[in-house]
């Protein structure tokens, strides 16, 4: 007998850990058919909960007559539309109100308010806010299914172990949220939260970005235009006389060419405009084998020549070295300045991704901010161009061919990049400021020639995506 207790503590120890492995192994779906299944069937149930909000804390009635209980609560409920709802709309009124769960004398359950239409329920949510001046105790949210509380919950978790780091900035890509998720559910309190969710609030999964930047820290959301089937956002952070532009972006899996290069067109016009002295870029670009190439694409990857254009013509490095499961490096980080102390973050194993495994870096960063100086407009001085050349230059161009293959938004978007990239190289730029005289940018004619090359030579690679322009543009 005592020789037999040792094997089997032993044996239970391993059934121990076998058990907790099978927790921490997701569950596999064995084919398609039961994937699409479950995605159907998703969906079908948050359309069915879509005109209902869940409302926490509403003091319920103790009478024991359920006609009274009921005529309370909608009165209850009633008076907080009125405080939420928008002064130029009239109050939505619930057509059904019922509290779920099993009663209890010190605590309220929560009450299922049913509208007759979705844009009603949405229309709610987006002014939620003011709850708090009236019901500070009463909280609002979506009525949300199994899967997406289980997210939710998941993603306070990573959020939760994040803050155990003390970070400054927090970057999260794939975040699944939408208008449903409020900002007080994150459980971030000392950070500034910038987020560009999903468009649409049905879709499973997939989406979203987020970045989290520390309350000690002068930021603000730089607007932009949207790019059809990209997330991203852009701050500017101040901080010791210095600008510091944060992005962070998403960008999913066989993404068009055109999407990556409007990006960068777009990152190309913040730091123009903006008189940015850092940049810090962070996210999921989904380019499996990229390889950044200071003099020469790596290869004939399209994607890959637009990425390496972006950073070589903005002087960036891409600094994450750290592969995932499949030695890939799917999350790419642009720095203006080398980043050597990337590392996989092991306080969030527990939530390990293989194919983006958590990052933990050091961005040099003082903690004096300093207040957003309003910047100099840069305007187009029309009265010194060549109006010639840039007719000429605009007869030659392909529009045919350049508007191949895109929707009438990503065609529109594709024109105006051509007129701007027109103005670039035939029109001079000036500062406008009314309480002096204007000042040309770039009087001296060798360097301003030059410049103008450079960025012709840009802009015509970004047009064609072919190597000779690229090898034409890295030369000058």
């Amino acid at each position: 007998m005592s020789v037999e207790l040792p094997e089997l503590k032993l044996l239970i120890k391993k059934l121990l850990v076998e058990v907790e492995g099978l927790k921490n192994c997701p569950i596999q779906r064995p084919n398609n058919e039961v994937c699409n299944e479950f995605i159907i069937n998703e969906i079908s149930e948050r359309n069915r909960r879509a005109a209902n909000l869940m409302c926490y804390n509403v003091i319920e009635s103790d009478s024991n007559q359920s006609d009274v209980r009921i005529a309370h609560d909608r009165d209850q409920v009633n008076n907080i539309l009125a405080t939420i709802a928008d002064s130029t709309n009239s109050i939505p009124l619930p057509i059904k109100v019922i509290r779920i769960g099993r009663y209890q004398s010190n605590k309220p359950r929560p009450l299922i308010i049913t509208f007759g239409s979705i844009s009603e329920a949405f229309n709610i949510m987006k002014n939620k806010t003011k709850l708090l001046s009236r019901y500070p105790t009463v909280s609002l949210s979506s009525d949300r299914t199994q899967y997406q509380r289980d997210h939710m919950k998941k993603l306070r978790e990573e959020l939760a172990s994040l803050l155990t780091l003390d970070c400054d900035l927090l970057f999260l890509s794939e975040t699944w949220l939408n208008i449903n998720y409020s900002d007080e559910e994150l459980g971030l309190v000392n950070y500034n939260i910038f987020r560009a969710d999903r468009e649409s609030s049905h879709e499973v999964r997939g989406g979203g970005v987020l970045l989290a930047i520390n309350i000690k820290y002068n930021c603000i959301r730089i607007p932009t235009e949207s790019i059809a089937g990209i997330d991203f956002i852009f701050t500017l952070l101040n901080y010791n006389n210095s600008k510091l532009l944060l992005s962070c972006v998403y960008i999913p899996p066989n993404t068009h060419d055109y999407s990556y290069t409007a990006y960068c067109e777009l990152v190309e016009r913040i730091i123009s405009s903006h008189c940015i002295t850092n940049i810090l870029i962070i996210g999921d670009f989904n380019i499996p084998g990229f390889m950044w190439s200071i003099n020469e694409p790596s290869s004939n990857n399209i994607v890959n020549l637009v990425a390496n254009s972006f950073i070589n013509y903005l002087d960036l490095k891409q600094c994450n070295n750290v592969t995932n499961h499949r030695q890939d490096i799917l999350d790419l980080i642009f720095s203006d300045s080398l980043i050597n102390n990337i590392r996989k973050s092991l306080s969030l194993t527990p939530i390990f991704d293989a194919y983006h495994p958590p990052l933990e870096l050091i961005y040099p960063l003082t903690t004096s901010p300093v207040t957003l100086i309003e910047k100099t407009p840069i305007m187009y001085n029309f009265n010194s161009c060549n109006f010639d050349e840039m007719c000429t230059f605009l007869s030659e161009t392909d529009f045919i061919h350049n508007f191949k293959n895109l929707n009438l938004a990503a065609a529109t978007s594709k024109f105006y990049e051509i007129i701007r990239h027109t103005f670039d190289v035939y029109v001079t730029k000036f500062k406008f400021n009314p309480n002096h005289n204007q000042n040309i940018l770039w009087k001296d004619p060798v360097l301003r020639n030059l410049i103008q090359l450079k960025k012709q030579a840009h802009k015509q690679f970004k047009l064609s995506n072919s190597q000779h322009d690229y090898f034409s543009f890295s030369e000058l």
